[in-house]
């Protein structure tokens, strides 16, 4: 994707930045440490409370998680899952 930003920059280098020049640059918009994320289809509302189905053995089983920021696709769960746990993708109900 493209979007057309406006840039004021402390410093200027004269030889490095000169009109009609091309600039590839990387806005950083939220900086977030390491976090857990998952997809938001794994993710089921009951009772306004979110939770997952976390594999435990051969079976499924409902656990409750907090989620965090969310985009299109994923949510950040903040508590309620650790890293290498395997959930479901769908209601296992």
């Amino acid at each position: 994707k493209y979007y057309e930003v406006t840039v004021s920059l402390a410093q200027q280098d004269p030889d490095l930045l000169v009109p009609g020049r091309k600039v590839e640059a990387r806005i950083k918009v939220l900086e977030q440490p390491d976090s857990l994320v998952v997809p938001l289809q794994s993710l089921f509302n009951q009772q306004n409370n979110y939770q997952v189905f976390r594999k435990d053995g051969s079976d499924f089983t409902t656990v409750p998680v907090q989620v965090g920021r969310t985009s299109l696709s994923h949510a950040q769960i903040i508590a309620g899952l650790d890293e290498g746990d395997e959930i479901a993708l769908i209601n296992i109900e």
